[in-house]
Order: C-alpha cells, then structure tokens, then sequence
C-alpha cells in the first residue's frame, strides 16, 4: 500500500499535494501517536483528499481512468504530439495526462478521449 501512495502521490498537481498534506497533519495532530500511520488514517488518498465520499470516488475513478490510457499511448510507443492526434485533444492536454494531472480532467473529459483512442469504459458498481 504504501508503494501506490507514493506512486499516486507523484503524480498529484502541486495544489492537491498542499491539500492532502493539510489534511494529513490536521487529521495526524488529532490521533493518538499509535494510530498515526497514514496507511491506517484513510482508506485511499482520495479520501485523505477529499471530505465527501462522492468526490473520493470520483477522484478515485478519475485516477484509474488515467492510468489506463496512459498506459494505452505509452503501450502503443506514440509521443504526446501522436496521442493527441488520436485523441483529438492539444498535446498539453495528453502531458497533463501522462503527467496525472488529474483536476485538469472531468471524467467526461476521460471518457471522451478513451472512445477516440478506441476504447470502451465499463463501470461497475461494488459496496464497500
């Protein structure tokens, strides 16, 4: 768990970065010492992200989304300039994307370019 934090992490835009960082020290100044290991605080960075559960799980969705298209444009060896003549978006959009930049991106906006790039997106809904 602690490698995908980390891996997740990497990739948050620096503004999402302060937040979480917030989030963590006042949630981390609030437990007591033996409860303070962030893997044991939240049960995803989204939610150490987020106060909704709604917007975790967007984030969270989000996130998935694009890891698999890049994934997808880095499988298929294109540039940024290739990717996004697929995908039909500027090629700042498909950095963004690689980047995991992911408050640049609505998940409509994900969902949009997946199809270009010949994809389908399944959802499938699970409880927690």
């Amino acid at each position: 768990m602690t490698k995908n934090f980390s891996v997740l992490e990497t990739r948050m835009s620096p503004e999402t970065r302060a937040r979480s960082d917030a989030l963590h020290r006042k949630h981390a100044a609030e437990m007591p010492l033996s409860d303070s290991h962030p893997s044991e605080a939240y049960a995803s960075v989204w939610d150490a992200l987020s106060d909704k559960s709604a917007e975790a799980a967007n984030l969270r969705v989000r996130s998935e989304l694009m890891q698999q298209l890049s994934a997808v444009i880095q499988g298929r060896g294109w540039t940024p300039a290739e990717a996004a003549h697929y995908s039909g978006v500027d090629p700042s959009r498909v950095d963004d994307l690689l980047r995991g930049s992911i408050s640049r991106f609505s998940l409509d906006a994900l969902v949009d370019i997946s199809a270009k790039l010949g994809q389908q997106v399944r959802i499938r809904l699970e409880p927690r």
